[in-house]
């Protein structure tokens, strides 16, 4: 009999990549919106409860402009409701049906401003509103028996066709030939999402597995990206200047516009440790169709 796997707002790019990478294994379930309103608890319980006995729940639904949830408070309020109410309620409800839950967060819940890998066991101290209302979500999710998967920059070979990925953002950039500013001392965690998914399989199947997991790649510089993309796809390097992100926001800081974070290296030592393990973002790259972006 083949296992089910319910996604909760799987129509997005995670979820795109899950069911390209699984579908053929799992019997995937999307229960995106519309269908599913995870800031409604009582339908979120009746569309969760067929589903009970499924392998698990992998929640992804979430708002993640970033952008927009800085300078638009309204976007702010929607944040909270999905990202932190939502994802409680997703938990609450999980653990009244007794079902595992995997619950996906990001990098943005710490301030990247240590020098060392954040651990999974560092404190949650976001600098923004989105991280913010994520933090708030893991938080309860945690509380309530759920599994933490953290996520960072997403790319993979399924292409979403409204939601473009980090690789499909940068490569956009670099075909219009314009200059391109790029940080070339701040480090983010480029991940491949087929072996993010893959990670997501390996908690729901082994249940002895609890608390969070980094499921992340390497680090990379956004300088760095883009220049071995640039390479890749034997487009000139010229246009792409490095800058700083510590200048940037000192700037930012008297200007009162949004800052950047510096270091969002995470360790994946525990990840790693039961076998959820992210390629490096040249291994990545070469597993992309690049003719197709």
């Amino acid at each position: 009999m083949v296992k089910e796997i319910v996604l909760i707002g799987g129509d997005g790019l995670v979820g795109h990549n899950f069911k390209s990478s699984h579908g053929g294994a799992y019997e995937i379930i999307d229960l995106s919106y519309p269908r599913v309103d995870i800031r409604d608890r009582s339908s979120l319980q009746q569309a969760l409860l067929p589903y009970r006995n499924c392998l698990g729940i992998v929640n992804l639904a979430a708002a993640t402009d970033t952008a927009k949830a800085f300078s638009d408070t309204a976007y702010q309020e929607y944040c909270w409701q999905v990202n932190a109410q939502g994802a409680l309620n997703v938990a609450q409800v999980c653990q009244d049906l007794d079902t595992r839950l995997i619950h996906v967060s990001t990098d943005y819940v710490y301030p990247g401003t240590q020098s060392t890998p954040y651990l999974e066991t560092d404190p949650l101290d976001p600098i923004e509103p989105y991280g913010a209302s994520k933090a708030a979500g893991e938080v309860g999710a945690l509380e309530f028996g759920a599994v933490v998967a953290t996520l960072a920059f997403p790319y993979g070979p399924a292409l979403h066709p409204t939601r473009p990925d980090s690789v499909a953002k940068i490569i956009t950039q670099l075909k219009k030939g314009n200059r391109i500013s790029a940080f070339s001392d701040q480090y983010v965690c480029p991940t491949f999402l087929p072996d993010f998914t893959s990670g997501l399989v390996a908690l729901l199947e082994n249940r002895d597995l609890v608390g969070k997991f980094h499921i992340v790649g390497p680090p990379q510089t956004p300088y760095s990206m883009r220049c071995h993309l640039a390479d890749v796809l034997d487009l000139s390097t010229i246009n792409i200047i490095p800058t700083s992100v510590t200048e940037y926001n000192r700037g930012a800081m008297l200007r009162g516009d949004r800052t950047f974070h510096p270091n969002l290296t995470l360790s994946t030592q525990k990840a790693r440790s039961v076998k959820c393990e992210v390629r490096s973002f040249e291994n990545g790259v070469r597993q992309l169709n690049l003719a197709a972006y």
